[in-house]
């Protein structure tokens, strides 16, 4: 009897494995069940749920002494502590993370500038590589004076211009001090005939004092004249007016 008990209860046994789809034996005959996803609560009422959890702890504790009749939950000075703590953390962490947000935006910006200017200081390291590394003297210039050529037909341009500048003042260092001399000997010329003029080889010639002079002779007989003529229109002056005084004085005795 107790072999046949065991074969039924083997048989049942493994009957009941069929039956069960969460038995080893059909987990591995199937595929496995897909997972599903539990719905996550948002961050903010999650942190909301733990806080106000974390705060609600000591209600658990026992309590000592006479037992008193307590108001509703809503009007419970610890309920309200409770989700005055809850709110605040929850600011808290609201404001944290819209600090964090817009730290990391300004971190991207910064990023992004900092890439746009390493790109273009890369674009411009690369230009100036591929200029230094073509041969200065094949480079090619030019500019609203000079005509589009190489650098190297600019020097040598450069350098007859050079040439030719020096030439002009050599040139004209020359003229100046041609005119120089020549100057000085028109100098020399011009003061050499005004010593000479009027000058015998003794001192003033005899023609000279004779001139002077007769001028000399001449200005006295002239200022001898011009006095006898004053003295002799001051005589007459002086009768005309000894007549009129005479004449007037007449006048007013016969007036009297």
């Amino acid at each position: 009897m107790a072999p046949a008990t065991r074969i039924r209860t083997s048989t049942s046994y493994i009957k009941a494995e069929d039956d069960c789809p969460s038995t080893l034996r059909a987990r591995l005959r199937d595929d496995p069940p897909p997972k599903v996803s539990p719905t996550k609560p948002p961050p903010s009422q999650s942190l909301y749920q733990q806080l106000h959890a974390s705060l609600g702890n000591y209600e658990s504790a026992p309590k000592r002494g006479k037992m008193a009749v307590q108001e509703p939950e809503s009007n419970d000075p610890a309920t309200q502590l409770r989700e005055a703590y809850a709110r605040m953390g929850l600011s808290i962490h609201s404001s944290a993370t819209e600090h964090l947000e817009k730290a990391h935006v300004q971190v991207q910006t910064e990023i992004k500038r900092f890439s746009d200017e390493s790109s273009k200081t890369l674009t411009q390291s690369r230009d100036l590589y591929a200029n230094i590394e073509y041969p200065l003297s094949k480079t090619l210039c030019d500019s609203e004076d000079h005509p589009r050529a190489s650098i190297e037909v600019h020097l040598n341009r450069l350098k007859q211009d050079i040439a030719a500048a020096r030439e002009e003042v050599l040139r004209l260092g020359t003229e100046w001090e041609e005119c120089c001399r020549t100057e000085e000997d028109a100098w020399n010329e011009f003061k050499k005939g005004f010593e000479d003029r009027g000058r015998g080889s003794k001192g003033v010639s005899k023609k000279v004092n004779a001139a002077a002079e007769d001028f000399k002779k001449e200005a006295r007989v002239i200022v001898e004249a011009n006095c006898q003529l004053l003295d002799e229109v001051d005589q007459d002056f002086k009768q005309k007016i000894q007549e009129e005084t005479q004449r007037i004085m007449a006048t007013l005795l016969a007036g009297i």
